[in-house]
């Protein structure tokens, strides 16, 4: 039946069977298969330690060289299923000045190699990481003033602004195709109003739809003693109390306990 071609209560008996293989009652749903996380905050904070505190195997993007010497913590077994792209040794120097847009190249082809053998293997389970996401939509937004039209004035045209973003969709959506988990890192920087007055809190370095994509989002503060997780947003009902040093398995744990929420 094309959509719209009839009215719902006019179905018969063999198109309502088709319904239920489309949609399901949310009980039938209880466990969650992979949560997509985003972890903000100011450097050396523990974001890479949280994210290599997921379940086994992880595949990290790296775009800043620093995973090798993060998982360096972790027992040998851990790090033999701990598997890396460095995508900034991709980068090239042309004219004396340092071109990222291999780096962007290999972000992308990294992503599309993981998520069609995960594809491949429905069955399978694990973890991406993309660290950090704000080095790619900086990546985005020099290769779009190096590919941009621009007017006669030398300003990039108005229409072109939407090409990064949906070079960005892209990304997000070859991601979220996956049923694997995706903890994806965030700089932060001091929010600021628009007469530069501090605003008394941080905020992450982001493409502005992503937080829409997320199922999670935390900030990561170090008091001088421990790392803590501050909840930003999510689905299961408003995470309002802080976790002190956080794993992946101590966030499943909490995420249990206070909202009985399970991830397989």
């Amino acid at each position: 039946m094309a959509f719209g071609n009839k009215p719902l209560s006019n179905t018969t008996e063999e198109e309502k069977k088709s319904i239920k293989e489309f949609f399901k009652p949310s009980v039938d749903l209880e466990i969650l298969s992979g949560i997509k996380i985003g972890v903000y905050g100011r450097w050396k904070v523990g974001k890479t330690h949280f994210a290599l505190t997921a379940p086994l195997p992880i595949y990290v993007v790296d775009t800043e060289g620093s995973c090798k010497t993060n998982s360096k913590v972790f027992t040998t077994d851990r790090q033999h299923e701990i598997f890396i792209s460095e995508v900034v040794n991709w980068a090239s120097k042309k004219d004396k000045k340092v071109d990222l847009m291999a780096s962007l190249d290999a972000v992308m082809d990294s992503i599309d190699v993981l998520t069609d053998m995960i594809m491949e293997n429905p069955d399978s389970s694990g973890t991406i990481v993309i660290d950090s996401a704000s080095d790619i939509w900086d990546w985005l937004n020099q290769w779009l003033e190096l590919t941009a039209e621009r007017t006669k004035g030398g300003n990039i045209n108005r229409l072109e602004w939407g090409k990064a973003n949906r070079k960005y969709t892209e990304f997000m959506y070859m991601l979220l195709r996956s049923n694997w988990n995706v903890i994806m890192t965030f700089r932060s920087h001091e929010a600021v109003s628009d007469k530069g007055q501090s605003l008394g809190y941080d905020k992450p370095k982001w493409q502005k739809n992503t937080p829409y994509w997320l199922d999670l989002i935390a900030e990561l503060q170090y008091d001088g003693v421990n790392t803590i997780m501050k909840f930003r947003g999510d689905r299961f009902g408003r995470l309002t109390e802080d976790l002190k040093d956080p794993t992946w398995d101590s966030l499943m744990v909490y995420l249990k306990e206070k909202h009985n929420v399970v991830i397989k």
